[in-house]
């Protein structure tokens, strides 16, 4: 499907240049007005569900041959969503003991490289959708 299709592709490149280029989605920052919805707080639980969603949906829509190109942008979506929303849960909970040990590893030693990740399979998806072996 042509939408889950452009959607992953927007989502992984969000994703990508929100940890790639360490993007902050703050309410001291002044942004302009039609973009006052950036410092939400709950926009980054809205992207982080997106994209864990459209990953899943991306898994489960390609049934024909060209599932094998759709795996990596799936997992890049999963992966960076999934990110997002540990971000959201820690900065929501403020208490130390109810962080995940495996995700607080993950995310301090390898968050700009999934940004970075997610930001070429979002590209390369895009100029080439229909190749086998992405």
């Amino acid at each position: 499907m042509i939408q889950i299709y452009l959607l992953s592709v927007i989502l992984n490149a969000l994703v990508g240049c929100y940890f790639a280029f360490e993007l902050k989605i703050d309410q001291e920052i002044k942004y302009p007005k039609p973009l006052t919805f950036i410092s939400n707080k709950n926009f980054k639980l809205i992207i982080g569900i997106l994209t864990v969603a459209t990953g899943i949906l991306k898994l489960l829509s390609s049934m024909d041959i060209v599932f094998v190109g759709d795996l990596l942008p799936a997992i890049a979506g999963i992966c960076g969503g999934v990110l997002i929303l540990y971000e959201y849960y820690v900065d929501e909970s403020k208490e130390e003991t109810r962080k995940i040990e495996i995700l607080e590893k993950f995310e301090s030693s390898s968050k700009k490289y999934v940004g970075y990740i997610c930001l070429i399979i979002a590209i390369v998806h895009f100029i080439a959708p229909k190749v086998l072996f992405l």
